[in-house]
């Protein structure tokens, strides 16, 4: 029954795809639904992270309006075409996927903050030197803040508009920690009656260290979490801001979403022009996996990057950038109640990604299936799988009817060399 239902849904997956090959095929769950449904259930409160019921509140809203009216805002190339515009698509695309490329190994990964959502990997040799940290998104509770803060005995700014405060990790001294009611970026709605600043004004204005010259590799330390709003926070950040960084932490969202990429690559042209590499990725379970182009590339639709201050890092160390990220011992699930994401697959010098009917398809575990789907091509796929069911069908109709049919023939007709029954009693002879 399980395969039955299984390829039932593959075909019908397909053959949506072959008769509508121009539209987006989102095969996704709703994860707001999901966390619902969570937040129903009663688990021990041994190894459940205490904001597992505030999972849904971190989503916003708004995500894609916001993200459709911010990206207005950017100047893009126009093309002429729909095959010339879809090529332009595709090429930002390539370019995004290049740039989450990991290009810098630490000597030692370790994890800050929670086991699950609040937690994130960092290079801990790059650690040492961390005068201030910055925490914007932190949702009531900031065990990544209390984590790094207790290695240096740094002061943690925390930032985030839609909380009243912020909860101190049990067992933990919270001396340091400096909350702030206020947002990082841009509002999302005209009449928003939230404070949204930029980077530049946050450190303006709350930094203990305004003036004085910039250690080499930076002295600080920033975490970026804000559903969806970090896009616009880094396109718009001063590089010399970013320099002050010795590590940045960023949970990117909506990757999926290839119409905002050539705005998405702008953001990370920023932080690489200001000095940094990819150390670290990882995808939120969350969300899904996001396939593109023809299936043979693959990133989360939210992504946890860490980036590495290049002159932080000791003069041999390996930049070579990878196509793909290893999963570590310390890397763990955003949601522990579901299985995590396959590992990325990003495209290298070499590679291509030729446009496509489908450009982006997402997926949580038949990934594999669903890539062969769109290099195959959907049109083929969904011929292929609709003549399969034909068959099925004629057999599961026709099949009866044939034994019966079969079975009537011979014992009515009888078969060449087979004997008669021997007569029964009372049968005349």
């Amino acid at each position: 029954m399980f395969l039955f239902s299984a390829t039932l849904h593959f075909g019908l997956l397909t053959c949506a795809a072959a008769f509508a090959p121009e539209k987006r095929v989102a095969i996704e769950q709703d994860s707001r639904s999901n966390l619902r449904i969570l937040k129903n259930l009663t688990f021990p409160t041994s190894g459940v992270p205490p904001d597992l019921a505030q999972y849904q509140d971190k989503i916003p809203k708004g995500l894609l309006s916001f993200l459709r009216k911010e990206d207005k805002r950017h100047s893009h190339s126009h093309t002429n075409t729909k095959e010339q515009h879809a090529e332009h698509r595709a090429s930002f695309t390539l370019e995004l996927l290049r740039q989450f490329r990991p290009c810098a190994n630490c000597s030692r990964y370790q994890r800050y903050g929670s086991t699950h959502a609040g937690g994130y990997v960092m290079c801990e040799e790059l650690m040492q030197g961390v005068k201030t940290v910055y925490s914007f998104g932190i949702n009531g509770n900031d065990e990544w803040g209390a984590a790094v803060s207790r290695m240096n005995n740094a002061p943690v700014y925390q930032f985030d508009c839609y909380d009243k405060g912020v909860t101190c990790p049990v067992g933990q001294s919270c001396d340091n920690f400096h909350f702030v009611p206020e947002c990082l970026g841009l509002a999302t709605t005209e009449d928003e009656k939230h404070v949204f600043r930029s980077l530049e004004e946050h450190l303006q204005r709350h930094s203990p260290l305004h003036g004085r010259p910039i250690t080499r590799g930076g002295d600080l330390l920033l975490k970026v979490d804000i559903g969806g709003k970090e896009w616009n926070v880094f396109t718009d950040a001063r590089s010399q801001d970013l320099r002050r960084m010795r590590q940045i932490v960023v949970q990117f969202h909506g990757i999926a979403h290839d119409e905002f990429h050539e705005s998405y690559v702008l953001a990370l042209r920023r932080i690489q022009k200001a000095g940094f590499l990819v150390a670290h990725i990882h995808g939120s379970n969350l969300g899904a996996m996001a396939l593109f182009g023809d299936g043979s590339f693959q990133l989360a639709d939210n992504l946890e990057v860490t980036f590495v201050n290049k002159l932080a890092l000791p003069p041999a160390v390996d930049t070579k950038c990878r196509t793909t990220q290893v999963k570590l011992h310390e890397d763990a699930v955003v949601n522990p109640f579901n299985f995590d994401l396959p590992i990325p697959l990003l495209p290298g010098e070499n590679d291509t990604i030729r446009a496509s009917y489908i450009r982006v398809l997402t997926c949580r575990w038949w990934c594999g299936a669903y890539a062969r789907v769109m290099y195959v091509g959907p049109f083929i796929m969904g011929s292929g799988f609709m003549l399969i069911w034909a068959v099925i069908l004629v057999i599961l109709v026709v099949g009866p009817s044939t034994e019966k049919l079969g079975k009537s023939f011979r014992f009515k007709e009888g078969c060449p060399g087979q004997k008669d029954p021997p007569p029964e009693e009372g049968d005349d002879i």
